[in-house]
């Protein structure tokens, strides 16, 4: 910190020597002018402060290519900027790479010009070096990048001495004597105005625009109803890089609500405007939930607009019924256990999964867990092994014990799924839901069941 305290102050001393020092601005094309120094004399440079200005509608845009750091090596440059320096630097450990430490001064700062964005800046910069450490006597200050905000392309860039923040201050800290300041004519290209083309097909606007000389800057949006069309275009032809900046239209593609519960699937597939077809009820699998999407179609990344999405929704088996000791009021009572609609249920499977078989040990393990105990008492997971459905002195009793093994170990084929398709008086016949005023629909592996959503058992 002591460093830039003792740079500061000599922007303060004025004493003339004999040296010459010159700043130069040249046009080097499409916009970009180059700054640097020389000093013709022994006496090097310590500081510089300079007004930059364009007229004629010309804006400063960005300053870039300028060193950044104390300078302390051979040909470091000058990488102090006193009027940034505080807000950005932190001296014990300084990050020369913060974006927003550059050599324009703040707007606020004493005798500043309006900065970056205007036709006017102030720029500071400073070096640190000892001995031989110097940024030489000659080299690159910085670039500017200039264009316009109006219809006129060609302009001046002045340079002057900024007396208030110090000017030029040679090594010594006098001020150098009668410095040249040379500024420069600069010439953007002819502004040429896009063809309007909202409305328009993408391939035919763009090839237009290109024909015009311009670089495509597109952003796809996601609209249906002008699907591969352009939505608006920016006419600002003079900005660097001399792009048309457009939006077009594009088909939304399926986003995956596979796992996620039905009304956020359908939320997020309506606000895309996707249409969603009739559910298919999936019995429950034994891992995802109640109430959950089990699979869509078509599958999550297919483009499309007003597409219709089927559902494959996770639902219970379960009839509705009002009758004494039904299923349904069973399932109501026993807390609406998920594990009574595994396919094999009903016939012994308590875990929902085929272990060597459908019905094996696991499954007597469960219910060997539960049997008899009064409700409060039987575990998490022992509702399972209740396969009659029923409460008979316990909701797991000698009737479920049975069941089991009648079934445990047997075949695939003589574990058959739980219901009767052939009648609707079986208990266990596979409605997933009341079906109050829809037609029941034909679900998978020939169960029956109506849409979810609109039964009172459905989540």
């Amino acid at each position: 910190m002591k460093k830039i305290l003792l740079v500061i102050a000599m922007l303060i001393i004025a004493a003339p020597v004999l040296a010459t020092v010159s700043v130069t601005a040249t046009d080097k094309g499409s916009g970009v002018v180059e700054v640097r120094y020389n000093c013709s004399a022994a006496e090097k440079v310590r500081a510089f402060a300079l007004d930059i200005t364009v007229d004629n509608g010309l804006v400063i845009n960005n300053i870039r290519d300028f060193n950044t750091g104390e300078s302390n090596k051979p040909g470091g440059g000058y990488g102090i900027f006193p009027g940034r320096f505080a807000d950005h630097i932190n001296a014990s450990s300084p990050n020369w790479a913060d974006t927003n430490y550059n050599p324009v001064a703040p707007v606020d700062d004493s005798n500043a010009r309006t900065g970056l964005g205007t036709a006017s800046i102030t720029v500071e910069l400073g070096t640190l070096y000892v001995g031989p450490n110097s940024p030489g006597v000659s080299g690159l200050l910085f670039k500017l990048d200039v264009n316009t905000n109006s219809g006129a392309h060609d302009g001046n860039l002045a340079i002057v001495l900024n007396g208030t923040r110090g000017g030029i201050v040679l090594e010594d800290g006098n001020l150098a004597p009668s410095p040249v300041l040379t500024g420069t004519k600069v010439i953007l290209q002819s502004c040429v105005t896009p063809l309007p083309e909202v409305g328009s097909a993408r391939a035919t606007a763009e090839g237009a625009w290109t024909g015009q000389g311009f670089t495509l800057c597109g952003t796809a949006v996601v609209d249906c109803v002008n699907l591969d069309k352009i939505i608006t275009q920016d006419s600002d032809c003079c900005s660097l890089p001399y792009c048309i900046r457009y939006t077009y239209g594009i088909a939304p593609t399926v986003p995956n609500v596979v796992g996620g519960p039905r009304a956020a699937a359908v939320s997020a597939l309506t606000n895309l405007g996707f249409v969603i077809g009739t559910d298919v009820n999936v019995p429950g699998d034994g891992v995802m939930a109640v109430g959950n999407v089990y699979a869509q179609n078509p599958a999550a990344g297919t483009p499309g607009c007003g597409t219709t999405v089927t559902l494959s929704v996770v639902s219970y088996p379960i009839k509705y019924m009002t009758v004494t000791n039904s299923l349904y009021v069973n399932w109501q009572l026993a807390s609406r256990p998920q594990c009574w609609a595994y396919p094999r249920q009903c016939h012994g499977d308590a875990d929902g999964k085929k272990q060597g078989t459908w019905v094996s040990n696991p499954d007597l393990v469960i219910l060997k867990s539960a049997v008899t105990k009064v409700d409060s008492l039987i575990p998490t997971g022992g509702r399972c092994a209740d396969f009659d459905h029923k409460k008979q002195g316990t909701w797991i009793s000698n009737p479920d014990l049975a069941i089991l093994k009648a079934y445990v170990t047997k075949a695939d084929s003589l574990v058959p799924l739980c219901g009767d398709t052939s009648t609707t008086a079986d208990p266990n016949y596979w409605y997933f839901c009341l079906p109050v005023s829809t037609p029941a629909t034909t679900c998978p592996a020939g169960q029956y069941c109506a849409p979810a959503g609109i039964c009172p058992n459905t989540p």
